[in-house]
């Protein structure tokens, strides 16, 4: 997980509780869960997202 300005000012025990979860979420997607999670992480942080071709362009 990239460590982004807006997660480095959480309280250290949230950032730990965000860290399992997400790895608890990354054990159990099944094949291509580096790409599953990248497009999660895509959808989470772009404000509007009308078609899986505008996700392409956010930077992550």
């Amino acid at each position: 997980m990239r460590n982004s300005p807006k997660l480095l000012n959480l309280p250290k025990m949230n950032l730990e509780r965000l860290k399992r979860f997400r790895q608890e979420a990354y054990e159990l997607l099944g094949k291509a869960k580096d790409a599953t999670m990248d497009v999660m992480d895509a959808v989470l942080i772009t404000k509007s997202v009308d078609s899986f071709a505008e996700l392409s362009l956010s930077p992550v």
